[in-house]
This record gives C-alpha cells, structure tokens and sequence, in this order.
C-alpha cells in the first residue's frame, strides 16, 4: 500500500500543488484498500448482543461473553479499527438491608456451561463455602440456568427474627460484632429490625439449618395473606422469598394482612417500599412503589390501601410496572401459584 501510493506521488510531481490532487490520492488509496480488504471478514464475524429482558433485577442473572472472530474489524465497507474480546458481567442486584454501595449488594448469577462452585467462587472473590450456605446446597452439583445467591463477602447472611440480638447473632456465625455492625452500616447493636437481612462477614455455619430460607410448597387454603394487588404473576420464587405482580403503574397496593407499618421508605434496589410488621412476628414487604400512602408506626387492617403500583428502584424497562411482594420468616402463599396466573 505505500508503495502504491509513494508511486502516485513520485508519478504525479507536477500536480502536488493542485488542490485536487491530495482528494485524487484519496480516491484511490480507499479504492486500492477496499479491492484488499477482506470482506469475508465481515460476513464471518459473529457478535452476541447483550439483550435485557422484562424482568425484575432480582432474578436472571449471568455473566455473558461477547465474542468476535478477528482483532481488526471493518465496519461500513471503510474504516478499519481494533476490537479486543470482551467478557461482559450482566448482573442483578438482590440488595441488602438499604445499602446503595455496589460492593454490599448481593446479586444472582445464572449458572453457565462449564460452571463450578469454585470457578463461580474465583471469579466473585468469595469462598466456596459461602455459595453452599447462601443457597442451601448439600453437594457441589451445579447445572446451566440454576440461580444462585452470590453474597458480596465471605460469609452468610441471617434474616432477624424474634429475639435475636447482634451479639447471639455474632455468636451463631463466629462472627465479629464490629464487622456485622460496620458492614451492615448499623448506628449500633440496637438497630435492627425484624425481617431485616443482614450479612455476617466471615460467619461461619456449623450445622444445616432446621428449615430452608424459601417456603416452597405453601398451602394456598390456610393463608392468611389476601392477594396485595390485583394483576398477574409475573415471576415466581426469587429473592427473598418473594413474588412479582405485574398490573398497570398507579394501581392500589392493599396490606396483606393487618399490622403495623415497621419501615417506610426508598432504597436503590426496592425504590418506595413499605414493610409491615405482623402480629405473629411475620413481616411483609411491598416494593417498587411508585406512592407510599402510609407512615411508619401506622396501624394498618388487611386491605388498606398502602401505596400505588410503580416501577422504583431497580426494576428494568418503561414497561415494567410490577409490586415485588415478599414475605419475611413465614410461607409465602402465592408461591403455589403458577406463573401468568391472575389476581
């Protein structure tokens, strides 16, 4: 290509003042360079388009490579430019107690071709123990599409419950008061709540739980829970022990169940939420809300009005008006029924 083109010049010493001449030199260096070019190339090359789906961040989560065939590629026929191969992380944030700060959170990962429990472990930085604990696993037996809870430090995490305090907790786990307490971002041992999730770093489980983290197989007529919205399912069991109902943004949220409103407010990940607190010590929580219509310490029955449909938070698409309904230390009802199924 040089030599072409230092021949144009050597051949053309008259016409170097002409104006034109440097537009004709371009002519044919981008003529010359597209009869050597590689169009195959082009027709070869295959990329993967990262797509998100309608779906509610706390679910479907993966890491997706991006693969192209050739270091240099050719776009519109003319330009030439380097491309690199990317590994690009797709992750959705589960949230944690209302921590913003990306290196709390806690994410789900879908399980890809080839996967192991340390590969995953390597790659998050945490240790194979704590994706065992998090997701209640007996053995190292992984398969494509499975979800997993990826916390965001060794450790567990410990939903509060009727008289735990951060000491007991401390010494369940052999864990370190201070750590729980800074990690968490907590003014002190005294702030807590029931129903709270708390990460335990460097906690440690001793012996299997009694019973799981999820209630997977409800009985639909002993609930005690009224539907808190009407629409459909749109996605069933997925972090923490939640249900997503999907109907138009502005529709009325109701109170599952009478109790009083324990907390109220907006997180990154939840958006507007409001969480009740039970007379059975159960708690439930509402997110996503585009209207809170209720105030921490209110007494609430079964069907008030709590607050309006939205899309808050981290919730992906304009179009993903949904309430993510869940239910902390007790059976969630509407895990029985199938997706699509309507309220």
């Amino acid at each position: 290509m040089r030599g072409i083109i230092s021949g144009l010049i050597r051949r053309n010493k008259g016409l170097r003042k002409d104006p034109s001449f440097v537009f004709k030199v371009s002519i044919v260096v981008v003529v010359v360079f597209l009869m050597l070019g590689s169009p195959s190339k082009m027709e070869n090359s295959s990329f993967e388009r990262l797509t998100v789906d309608q779906v509610d961040i706390f679910s479907d989560q993966r890491i997706i490579p991006i693969n192209e065939s050739s270091d240099l590629l050719i776009s519109q026929g003319n330009t030439l430019h380097i491309s690199t191969p990317l590994f690009a992380p797709k992750t959705q944030v589960l949230g944690v107690r209302s921590s913003p700060e990306e290196e709390k959170e806690i994410i789900s990962y879908t399980v890809q071709p080839g996967d192991s429990i340390d590969t995953i472990a390597s790659h998050f930085g945490i240790s194979r123990k704590t994706i065992l604990w998090a997701n209640e696993l007996k053995g190292s037996t992984i398969k494509p599409g499975q979800e997993l809870i990826i916390l965001p430090v060794s450790g567990v995490f410990h939903i509060i419950t009727p008289g735990d305090t951060i000491k007991d907790i401390a010494d369940k786990y052999k864990a370190d008061v201070g750590e729980i307490i800074e990690f968490n971002e907590l003014t002190g041992e005294e702030d807590i709540k029931l129903g709270d999730i708390l990460i335990i770093p460097g906690g440690e489980i001793k012996k299997p739980a009694k019973t799981a983290h999820f209630a997977r197989s409800p009985s639909i007529s002993s609930s005690w829970l009224i539907p808190p919205t009407s629409g459909r399912i749109s996605q069933g069991l997925h972090w923490y022990n939640a249900v997503d109902i999907a109907t138009n943004c502005g529709n009325p949220i109701y109170a599952a169940a009478g109790g009083t409103i324990q907390l109220t407010g907006y997180d990154s990940v939840g958006g507007n939420f409001v969480r009740i607190l039970h007379p059975n010590g159960i708690v439930t929580y509402y997110g996503h809300m585009s209207r809170i219509r209720v105030s921490t310490g209110q007494v609430v029955s079964q069907g008030d009005h709590i607050g309006d449909i939205g899309n808050t938070g981290y919730t992906i698409g304009p179009t993903g008006c949904h309430l993510h309904f869940e239910v902390r230390g007790g059976t969630n009802p509407f895990l029985a029924y199938p997706r699509g199924h309507r309220f």
